[in-house]
């Protein structure tokens, strides 16, 4: 599925409900800023792993379990300017500098960070505002929020035990998995 978000400038939020069929099969299941790279969420031996215009990747800690339904809620933040004094000869370069935090259930499963900044070559054809969320069959999305801002940990929280009380008390089905439930 893809949507059109906000500009992925500056700093933006993404919450969803992800259905996980079988961790152990890996995926993309979430990219915001391009088709294929961009800011992205993959499956990668049964945990979480974020990744920076494929160049940064960090890993989560949370094993997935099969058949449970995830609480993800994503922080990206792109801040790109003309540094005078960067580049490989200092004479001044435009840069971006990136963060992706990717909370499981409001508690945060890990953050992707470059230690230096990208340089536009590989950044300007891959910045657009599109959204992809995918999955391999069996794979599910519900509750989709994207926000021209931050979450806020409290509203993380908020929304989670809203979710999992169930939007129709006593009519919501299936279960949330680990952790922060």
């Amino acid at each position: 599925m893809q949507l059109f978000g906000a500009d992925p400038s500056g700093k933006r939020s993404f919450q969803f409900l992800w259905y996980c069929s079988d961790p152990s099969q890996n995926r993309t299941i979430f990219v915001y800023s391009d088709s294929m790279t961009g800011f992205s969420l993959k499956v990668n031996q049964g945990v979480l792993e974020g990744w920076l215009f494929d160049q940064v990747s960090q890993s989560g800690t949370t094993q997935l379990q099969a058949e449970k339904w995830y609480l993800i809620q994503i922080n990206t933040m792109m801040i790109g300017g003309w540094n005078p004094t960067g580049g490989p000869s200092h004479d001044g370069a435009y840069e971006y500098w990136l963060t992706m935090k990717v909370y499981l259930g409001g508690t945060l499963e890990l953050t992707a960070q470059p230690e230096q900044p990208l340089s536009p070559g590989i950044m300007v054809p891959l910045i657009n505002n599109v959204v992809t969320l995918a999955g391999m069959e069996g794979d599910g999305f519900d509750e989709l929020r994207h926000l021209k801002r931050h979450l806020y940990e409290s509203e993380m929280g908020d929304y989670a035990t809203f979710l999992k009380q169930g939007r129709v008390a006593g009519k919501s089905k299936g279960s949330l998995g680990e952790p922060g439930w």
